[in-house]
């Protein structure tokens, strides 16, 4: 639909809408779909947990991405930093943003949440192949869940 509608501007550069808004079609259909997903489940227990693990993780991924741009931000700032450096920046980021979205709170880790902690960024590829790119999941995702909520409040229009 996209490609229909601007098929004729010009230059052929600017028919191409930005990254984040390419992400808000995906992460939109996952939210209007929802109460879709109802029918393939046999307990309507399931579906619920289902559902509420998928908004919860929605909302949760928040302060990671923040995470993850703020120490991005600082890794290209300080392109000299030491791998000390850098784990006093993970560590200190923590402590702003102390849930991490994959592994759950320090309570869950019992003395292995500061190791984990230190490396989990190397599991986040953006950082290495896009950089910069991880903050458009939060802007479309704040799109989808906006759109999640006009679905709700008017599933016609």
């Amino acid at each position: 639909m996209h490609h229909y509608y601007t098929y004729d501007i010009k230059p052929s550069a600017l028919r191409h809408p930005g990254s984040e808004v390419c992400e808000i079609a995906s992460m939109a259909q996952e939210l209007l779909s929802l109460d879709k997903l109802a029918a393939f489940f046999q307990n309507p227990k399931d579906y619920d947990i289902t559902i509420l693990e998928k908004l919860e993780d929605d909302i949760l991924v928040f302060p990671w991405i923040s995470k993850v741009d703020l120490f991005q931000q600082w890794l290209y700032t300080n392109p000299e930093h030491t791998h000390e450096q850098r784990a006093d920046k993970r560590s200190e980021l923590s402590e702003i943003y102390p849930y991490c979205s994959g592994i759950g709170s320090y309570d869950a880790w019992a003395g292995e949440y500061e190791q984990a902690l230190a490396c989990r960024w190397q599991n986040q590829i953006h950082v290495f192949e896009y950089p910069l790119y991880y903050i458009e999941y939060a802007i479309a995702g704040l799109a989808a869940i906006a759109m999640r909520k006009n679905y709700l409040e008017n599933p016609h229009q």
